[in-house]
């Protein structure tokens, strides 16, 4: 496996000395995991730099991660904010949903609870499950939106649907009893 796994970082490389932006951003996936290079943040740094300036979404959105966690780079959330911001312009589910779990909280950027919502609803429509969720927990909680319990419940059930771990059956039946939901 692990022989794989280099044989596909060697790919990546070659393809990214080509030219490729997606195998700049693979790359750069490679270096963050340590799959079939030995891990390291600075290089996944350069990689998902170069391929964001490029116009990759998903390298926007890696990069962005790199910027909020501080990995390769010292944190600066406001750029992490700015580089989710492109990528949900491009329609990236994740830079939706990480976005808007910067506007809930007010990291980088001003706290918005609304934009925060809408962002996590553009996410969970393209069956995001961590956005849905998200979306859910604002429902329940009227945060941004209109207090709907009903409506939270769907979005946690499709979440688990998708596996999400936080959305997990269980706690599903139990807010369906607790908030008297019934399916249509």
């Amino acid at each position: 496996m692990e022989e794989d796994a280099h044989e596909a970082a060697q790919c990546f490389y070659k393809a990214a000395q080509a030219g490729s932006v997606d195998g700049m951003y693979r790359l750069g996936r490679c270096y963050v995991y340590g799959h079939g290079v030995s891990r390291n943040d600075e290089e996944a740094f350069k990689c998902f730099t170069r391929a964001a300036e490029a116009g990759h979404d998903r390298a926007m959105c890696s990069l962005g991660l790199c910027y909020e966690g501080g990995q390769g780079t010292p944190v600066d959330l406001p750029k992490a904010a700015e580089l989710y911001r492109q990528a949900a312009e491009l329609g990236n589910p994740e830079a939706q949903c990480n976005l808007g779990v910067l506007y809930r909280y007010g990291r980088g950027v001003p706290e918005d609870k609304a934009k925060a919502a809408e962002l996590f609803r553009q996410a969970a429509e393209q069956d995001f499950p961590r956005a849905q969720f998200s979306l859910g927990l604002h429902y329940e909680m009227g945060s941004g939106v209109e207090m709907d319990a009903a409506r939270a419940v769907k979005l946690y059930a499709k979440a688990a649907e998708q596996d999400y771990p936080m959305g997990s059956a269980p706690w599903v039946c139990a807010m369906k009893t607790a908030l008297g939901y019934r399916s249509a």
